[in-house]
């Protein structure tokens, strides 16, 4: 099978969403009140220990996070182990979800459902790359399921973060879900003022519409820029290229290529990284 990252559609998609946030100039809130209602909850740790009965073989989040980093490569994936492990979690997620009062766990939930939107990510971004295009039905059954989860929840900041991460990865097909993001990365803010993950993303996303006479919203981007390599590999890639891009328009053209040289080097030959190279040297300082 040919690379998935040469196929022009999705460049088209990826070139559709740095428009839409580039034009974005409000912020619409939308996910439910218990997020408000559940700022005390403590943070959790990322690593997520699942040892139920046949939730124990699932990939965890720092296995899914390899095998995405795997697919950024390759343009490869085995995606049957995460649509098992969906459904796997919608069952669960149902029957923890229709206890009640003390009977609900509220902490195993927003760890179910962790791992849920994780898989989630990956699947639908293999999806919109066209990878798994017959898996439609599947992709379908999982978006409704993830309304109707969140709905029911009270979201910690992980919870938050994670769907927050789903949702960038539906920006090209759904414009009106960039409004989303920095709503979601305060939210995870409010409830840890400490996560590195939410400044980093909340900075990549101001990157998108700060100007050079925009202080506040640079000094906001360059004082979160170190915490880029606390990330994962994806979002280090994509980190690495809107930091390159922000530099380049500030005119500070040694870090626009120090950046882009550490995407390169991340993941060789990416096409989005060629290509933004490419237009440097004829100095167009876009993708």
């Amino acid at each position: 099978m040919e690379k998935c990252f040469l196929n022009k559609r999705y460049l088209f998609c990826f070139l559709l969403t740095v428009f839409c946030l580039c034009v974005c100039t409000a912020l619409v809130s939308q996910i439910d009140s218990g997020v408000e209602n559940n700022t005390s909850i403590s943070v959790e740790s990322d690593e997520i220990a699942i040892n139920e009965g046949s939730l124990k073989d699932l990939p965890s989040i720092e296995e899914s996070e390899l095998l995405f980093a795997e697919f950024y490569k390759t343009g490869k994936i085995d995606t049957e182990p995460l649509f098992v492990g969906l459904e796997k979690l919608e069952q669960e997620l149902t029957k923890v979800q229709n206890l009640k009062g003390k009977e609900r766990n509220i902490e195993k939930e927003n760890q179910l459902l962790t791992l849920y939107l994780e898989y989630a990510k990956i699947v639908f971004t293999a999806y919109l790359f066209g990878s798994i295009n017959q898996s439609f039905p599947k992709i379908h059954n999982m978006e409704k399921q993830i309304d109707v989860f969140l709905k029911r929840c009270k979201p910690n900041s992980s919870v938050c973060l994670k769907f927050a991460d789903y949702l960038y990865a539906r920006l090209p097909e759904n414009r009106k879900v960039v409004f989303k993001l920095p709503v979601l990365y305060r939210k995870v803010l409010l409830q840890d003022s400490k996560n590195n993950e939410a400044k980093v993303k909340l900075a990549c996303w101001y990157t998108f519409s700060a100007q050079e006479t925009t202080s506040n919203t640079n000094s906001f981007i360059e004082e979160n820029e170190a915490l880029i390599e606390e990330l994962s590999a994806v979002d280090r890639l994509n980190a690495y290229i809107v930091y390159s891009l922000y530099y380049m328009k500030k005119y500070n053209t040694k870090k626009g290529w120090k950046y882009l040289q550490k995407a390169e080097e991340l993941f060789p030959s990416y096409i989005l990284t060629e290509r933004l190279r490419a237009n440097y040297k004829k100095g167009i300082l876009s993708l």
